[in-house]
């Protein structure tokens, strides 16, 4: 008989322990969904961003071989030969034999890959900021769920372990998501303010959505978990839009939240979610802190008309989930948005 199944058979497993379980497996879950919705919306299977993700994470230790990568993806050594074939097409990665093992092939990131990679790290790691609270909140509860289901002959001995292993797990959780949470986000682009000083140029002319007002990298601050909130139903709240690089709100905006105001008056059991968005010009970093002064403003609006601040949480996504995907005016138009979702206390 194997250990697995003396353990199993000396232990006690309650509901709450089936509940604390599913829980995690469910938080991890939308985590790896939302990662994955991400990576397609950039254009790259999640496999692919998780490559690239590892291939960077790996490049302080020395060459990265594609033994190396088919182990950190826990996949099979060909399976991880078609992902480099693939990135190596899209001109995303490169490949060489290595110099001192002609039987090794050694990959390393190119610029496109980069370029996409930091793209989908900044929205990771603005996500990460959103979604710690409940993680470790989940985390805790299974924690203590396993502490109470100890097997019948446990020894002070095994508590101890127990005890000491399970604060281990969250430490290194802890330590996992600060350090995400601390990491900085890649230097943008020095642009020059467009001669109304509202606007910017890049290094070929075309404008960004980027001013010369100060704006630090963004992030989000919600108090209850995203996943949580749902769209609100037609015709009830609905989106403002700004001005190009502007978050303060037009006459037509504030009209527009006059009428949500008094919608969530009339529900006060409804938590509010305002999402900030920008269009795609500008810098990922400087349009998170946009989408966020956008989302800020718009709840200070509300919170001044009488909407308690408690009720209401806010999150940026930047450019990173346009409204419209064609790149004309009237299609960055719809993107520069706060949007609304709804959650019932």
């Amino acid at each position: 008989m194997t250990r697995y199944n003396r353990t199993v058979r000396q232990t006690r497993t309650r509901q709450v322990d089936y509940a604390a379980l599913a829980e995690w497996r469910y938080q991890l879950r939308l985590l790896i969904s939302r990662r994955e919705t991400a990576a397609r919306a950039a254009g790259i299977e999640p496999q692919q961003y998780v490559l690239l993700l590892q291939l960077k994470g790996l490049q302080d230790g020395g060459a990265v071989t594609i033994g190396k990568l088919a182990e950190r993806l826990q996949i099979q050594h060909h399976s991880a030969v078609e992902l480099v074939d693939r990135l190596v097409e899209r001109r995303m990665v490169a490949r060489r034999r290595d110099d001192r093992d002609r039987r090794q092939v050694v990959v390393t990131l190119r610029p496109a890959g980069e370029a996409v990679l930091r793209r989908l790290a900044l929205y990771s790691l603005a996500e990460l900021r959103t979604e710690a609270p409940s993680l470790l909140a989940t985390l805790r509860r299974l924690v203590r769920s396993a502490n109470g289901s100890r097997a019948v002959n446990d020894t002070p001995r095994r508590r101890g372990a127990m005890k000491a292993t399970a604060l281990v797990v969250q430490g290194l959780l802890l330590v996992g998501l600060a350090a995400g949470c601390a990491m900085t986000p890649a230097t943008t682009t020095t642009a020059t303010p467009s001669p109304d000083g509202t606007a910017m140029t890049g290094p070929s002319g075309s404008r960004m959505e980027g001013s010369t007002r100060q704006a630090a990298a963004g992030g989000s601050t919600t108090r209850v978990p995203i996943a949580s909130f749902r769209p609100a139903v037609a015709g009830t709240l609905n989106d403002i839009h700004f001005d190009f690089d502007r978050y303060e709100l037009s006459p037509e905006a504030t009209q527009m939240l006059d009428a949500n105001a008094e919608w969530l008056k009339a529900n006060p059991k409804s938590l509010l979610l305002i999402e900030g968005h920008a269009d795609e010009r500008g810098t990922v970093a400087y349009n998170l802190a946009l989408g966020e002064r956008r989302a800020k403003s718009t709840q200070n609006y509300l919170a001044a008309h009488g909407i308690q601040s408690g009720r209401v949480s806010i999150v940026s996504y930047g450019e990173e989930r346009p409204q419209c995907s064609d790149h004309t005016e009237d299609c960055w138009a719809k993107n520069r948005r706060a949007h609304f979702m709804v959650k019932a206390q």
